[in-house]
């Protein structure tokens, strides 16, 4: 994850795969729109939360990946503390 600024998050998942993999994000199992770069073998899938405000951004954010071999995800867990 990148934050680029107190209200912006980015999300990157880069994966590798023969042949190349559909990477798609959830937010608490919810698909998500993602930014999708091929290069090759090699996906990069970039999810942007512009406005942390919309998503209440705590919860789960899962990368997956398939292709006809198999497929493999990852998920994280954001949880903000409130400033003092």
């Amino acid at each position: 994850m990148i934050r680029t600024s107190m209200s912006q998050f980015t999300f990157r998942c880069v994966v590798l795969g023969v042949p190349p993999p559909d990477v798609q994000w959830f937010v608490n199992g919810r698909v998500v729109a993602s930014t999708r770069t091929d290069l090759g073998t090699m996906v990069e899938a970039s999810f942007v939360v512009t406005d942390i405000s919309l998503f209440g951004v705590q919860g789960n954010y899962t990368c997956s990946a398939s292709n006809t071999l198999g497929a493999v995800s990852r998920t994280i867990q954001v949880v903000l503390e409130q400033g003092e």
